[in-house]
């Protein structure tokens, strides 16, 4: 199984968008990016979700050997099971991916993340 490659779009200095294409029940997890200086990550999964597929966000800071599930700002898990649902990611770890569980043979998710870094 591999990873699904991560796609970089900066908008400016302080902005970037990633994608992760093509999420399905055979390429689960998608590439590992160095998120560390983007305090501000706000995440979306579009396409469609076979029966009880959902996509957690998940980060590391030891380089990517063990990994967490990220959560929003009140504590919940970052774990997205519709299209179009906006959700932020509370933490800034070094890494962080999607990671998708369950699905059939329909699964098919693309998850898009917009980092902003904050002014110093």
């Amino acid at each position: 199984m591999a990873d699904v490659d991560a796609l970089r779009e900066v908008s400016n200095a302080r902005t970037v968008k990633i994608t992760w294409e093509t999420l399905t029940t055979t390429n689960r997890t998608g590439e590992a990016v160095q998120a560390g200086r983007w305090a501000d990550k706000t995440v979306q999964a579009v396409g469609t979700f076979g029966a009880s597929a959902a996509v957690t966000m998940q980060g590391s800071n030891d380089g990517g050997d063990t990994w967490g599930t990220l959560h929003d700002p009140q504590g919940s898990a970052v774990t997205i099971n519709s299209s179009g649902v906006l959700v932020v990611i509370a933490e800034s770890p070094e890494l962080i991916r999607p990671s998708l569980a369950n699905g059939d043979g329909s699964t098919d998710v693309d998850v898009i993340i917009v980092c902003v870094e904050r002014g110093v």
